[in-house]
């Protein structure tokens, strides 16, 4: 039988209530990841792998980052879509040169990623997450 509750000492739920969660706001957990959480910075990952698959999960552990779940009900598909998603931007990388457009908001400076930078990726590391983000693509060759 459901009992009402207090969460956190503070909040009251009746009997029956459904909770559930919102990723996008727990992805961006102050507690975790400091009062810049909603601020577009991938260095917050580290800058080694070592040092991104250490934060990612801890974050995880922590229930701060929350896109994939984690444990007995991590969603299955996980593994594959970031698999997926880099091949997707190794061929971005390698076929396509691209730069942030001038006119997006978010980024204060000109960046352009061709094939031959590949030397450079490993500089910065981290998940990519660019509200809005609006880029110039040219194919090369």
């Amino acid at each position: 039988m459901c009992q009402p509750v207090l969460l956190g000492g503070k909040i009251p739920l009746a009997a029956g209530t459904y909770v559930g969660y919102n990723a996008y706001g727990t992805n961006r957990d102050q507690e975790f990841w400091g009062p810049g959480a909603d601020d577009f910075r991938p260095e917050r990952w580290g800058q080694t792998n070592d040092e991104i698959q250490a934060i990612f999960w801890k974050a995880n552990a922590k229930g701060a980052f929350i896109s994939f779940y984690a444990g007995r009900r991590a969603c299955l598909g996980q593994k594959f879509g970031m698999f997926t998603s880099r091949i997707t931007i190794a061929e971005i990388l390698r076929k396509l040169e691209w730069k942030i457009d001038p006119a997006w908001p978010g980024w204060p400076r000109q960046m352009t990623l061709a094939s031959d930078a590949f030397e450079d990726m490993g500089k910065q590391a981290g998940p990519l997450y660019a509200r809005n983000l609006r880029v110039q693509i040219r194919k090369i060759g």
